[in-house]
């Protein structure tokens, strides 16, 4: 008779072992890590850190992103009120702002990905 595929836990009460064997999965991730690092590194210094910076760049894009986003709201509902042709050439920069800040974006994730790849 062949083995079951699946393992099932030895009891079915909250005591058994199957959390605890997650976390320590988990945790021999984490310990992994370094070395993972250390290989990346000597492989490539240049693309290690152009990775890193790029990945900050991509994380920290969507925020300005959104901020830029509650300017431009903030300009068309001054614009709105006021009815200055001024007003409307500030939503006209702040969507400007915006835009580039989306085309920065969007060059970073793909040159993040670039670079994810040349390192494999």
């Amino acid at each position: 008779m062949l083995p079951p595929l699946i393992s099932q836990p030895s009891s079915l009460n909250p005591s058994s072992d199957v959390p605890r064997n997650r976390w320590e999965q988990t945790l021999s991730v984490f310990r992994q890590l370094p070395g993972t690092f250390k290989l990346v590194w000597e492989a490539d210094r240049a693309g290690t850190l152009a990775l890193a910076a790029l990945t900050l760049g991509t994380a920290l894009l969507p925020a300005g992103i959104a901020y830029v986003g509650k300017w431009v709201i903030d300009a068309v509902v001054i614009a709105s009120r006021s009815g200055d042709p001024s007003h409307r050439q500030h939503v006209l920069q702040y969507v400007l702002v915006e835009l580039a800040l989306v085309t920065v974006s969007t060059a970073a994730f793909r040159s993040t990905s670039f670079f994810r790849e040349t390192l494999r």
